[in-house]
């Protein structure tokens, strides 16, 4: 249970970053958002382990998680101290199934436009 507590309060903040990339013009949905995460030392595991968790709850393309600080302009969370976030466009092609931007769209020639996830999901 706390650990979701944790995570739901990690969202919201970086919520907070996504939407500022938004009015910023970086991304337009959160879909088109890849989330760079460089969290502080307590919370490094938990994020590394939920990474995928995160980016579901985020409803964002993709979701990295780093030790390194990030570049400069990264959003610095007030309610995490240590924790920075970088927003940036996703990488890779929409999926016209899932909507989600991935480097795997494309690569199956039998369904040219699908990521390999889905791929596995209409197998």
């Amino acid at each position: 249970m706390e650990r979701w507590k944790t995570m739901l309060g990690l969202k919201a903040e970086i919520s907070k970053a996504i939407e500022l990339a938004r009015q910023n013009k970086t991304i337009g949905h959160s879909l088109d958002a890849s989330v760079h995460i460089s969290p502080p030392d307590h919370l490094y595991s938990l994020l590394d382990a939920h990474c995928e968790d995160m980016r579901a709850l985020l409803i964002v393309s993709q979701v990295t998680v780093t030790k390194d600080k990030l570049m400069e302009n990264a959003y610095e969370s007030s309610e995490f101290p240590g924790l920075q976030v970088k927003v940036a466009k996703a990488s890779g092609q929409k999926c016209n199934r899932c909507w989600m931007y991935s480097t795997s769209v494309g690569t199956d020639a039998s369904h040219p436009a699908i990521c390999n996830k889905c791929l596995i999901d209409i197998s």
